[in-house]
């Protein structure tokens, strides 16, 4: 009895409390909601620009790469070339050029710089030394690493595409799956709440009959048992309501606050369907996923190729322009300087390691071509399920459509006997419960042929 009193306390509450902005959305607004305002979306955004820089930045590879750079050097002594000397070098020479200096024909001062002076030391250079350098390289041939380099960051950039479109599908049927949950959830608490309507108004007729002395006490407690089992469904279905109604709004990026209000329930239509391998060779075209694994398929072998070409020599083209202090005289003036080169590089030898990442990128190709097979494997399975399921869904819906008649039918005919005296208190009771049943099951089947055609259409890349 303690049970039954807490059950009926709860039962006095409303069904369900809201607190937050009330949103009335159709399902192609929520769509929209989603697909603008879905974080996961945003992310995947950001990573597909993040990859068309990275192609700009593969691009920029092609260009000429120019740098500057300012150098300030403080000697501790100015360098110097030992003069001390210097005369003696020349004394063999000084008889045969004194004679060249007394007929005239050398320069008698010419003569006194080779017997040296009282100079110790020649300098050549100073203490303090500037140099402002800008300099240019210009790769000629790199043995095809940039040009791969450049064709792996737009299939990069391709990737991040499929990738974007991949979660743009698995967002559409996710909000799709908590919307038609919504709905769900919202019907099935109409059906508990019909269903404890039902159930008063039988309780009341067993109630008169009692007060009449008609009735058996034992109907009517078995009467009100039933209804609290249906009050307790019914807090059950409210807080089925808010457990999906903060998933559909975790989807659209809204507060969990934000009661989500059905505008139109979607019609649960049993097409026709193609025949499956019809979808199947679809889904293997048309899939995101099948897309960016042959991009991917396209990246492992650019990338051996520039592990190849790493066997090549490399060639760059260099010029440098200079401008320093001191100049060539030793003088406290700054002089303009360039020069230009070509300089061709080949590694001989590093102990195996190109072989290696050769080897490494070979079987690199080979992982992501049994993961195309997987992939495609699996998309056929997903493809097969889904199809399996919409046609179980279509012949469900079908039969749940019949037995909701039927159920009714038998309802409206136990209460009609048992006013009638003709029928028990059971007969109206399970009569009721099969109706209740028979509508959550029907609730149930047309959101399961919904969710089972959104499944199909998303599994084969529609």
């Amino acid at each position: 009895m303690r049970q039954l009193k807490w059950i009926v306390l709860l039962s006095l509450c409303p069904a369900v409390v809201w607190g937050g902005e009330i949103k009335i959305l159709s399902m192609e607004e929520a769509l929209q909601i989603a697909l603008t305002q879905n974080r996961t979306l945003k992310i995947a955004q950001a990573r597909m620009k993040a990859s068309e820089y990275g192609v700009k930045d593969a691009r920029s590879a092609f260009l000429p790469h120019l740098a500057s750079r300012a150098t300030y050097t403080r000697l501790d002594q100015a360098p110097y070339i030992d003069a001390s000397n210097f005369g003696q070098m020349f004394e063999p020479l000084m008889a045969p050029f004194s004679d060249l200096v007394m007929k005239g024909y050398l320069n008698p001062a010419t003569l006194a710089g080779l017997q040296g002076t009282q100079v110790d030391r020649i300098y050549v250079g100073m203490e303090d030394n500037y140099d402002m350098n800008l300099s240019v390289e210009q790769p000629l041939f790199t043995g095809g690493a940039l040009r791969n380099s450049y064709r792996i960051a737009r299939l990069n950039a391709e990737i991040e595409l499929w990738n974007y479109r991949r979660d743009e599908d698995r967002v559409r049927y996710e909000v799709t799956e908590a919307f038609l949950n919504l709905i769900k959830a919202r019907e099935l608490l109409k059906v508990t709440e019909e269903s404890i309507q039902r159930v008063q108004a039988h309780l009341a007729d067993l109630e008169n009959l009692h007060a009449r002395g008609i009735g058996i006490e034992r109907d009517l407690l078995k009467a009100q048992v039933r209804l609290s089992n249906t009050e307790l469904q019914n807090i059950q279905a409210s807080n089925a309501v808010k457990l999906t109604n903060s998933r559909l709004c975790n989807l659209l990026s809204l507060d969990l606050e934000t009661e989500v209000i059905p505008a139109k329930i979607p019609d649960a239509r049993v097409d026709s369907l193609e025949a499956l391998p019809v979808y199947a060779s679809r889904a293997l075209e048309a899939r995101p996923e099948m897309r960016a694994m042959d991009a991917n398929l396209l990246t492992a072998k650019r990338l051996i190729a520039i592990r190849k070409g790493e066997f090549l020599p490399k060639l760059l083209l260099m010029g440098n322009y200079d401008w320093k202090r001191p100049n060539r005289e030793i003088e406290s003036e700054f002089y303009e300087t360039w020069n230009i080169g070509l300089a061709l590089s080949l590694d001989l030898f590093h102990g195996g390691s190109r072989y290696y990442r050769l080897e490494q990128a070979k079987l690199a190709l080979n992982q992501i071509e049994q993961s195309a097979r997987l992939l495609a494997d699996g998309i056929s399975l997903e493809v097969r399920q889904a199809y399996l399921v919409a046609e179980e869904a279509q012949k469900t819906l079908a039969i749940a459509d019949e037995t909701v008649l039927q159920a009714e039918e038998s309802y409206r005919v136990a209460r009609e006997s048992f006013r009638a005296g003709t029928a028990t208190n059971t007969d109206v009771l399970d009569a009721q419960n099969d109706l209740s049943q028979a509508q959550m099951q029907r609730i149930a089947a047309q959101v399961d042929l919904l969710l089972a055609q959104a499944r199909l259409v998303r599994a084969s890349g529609g």
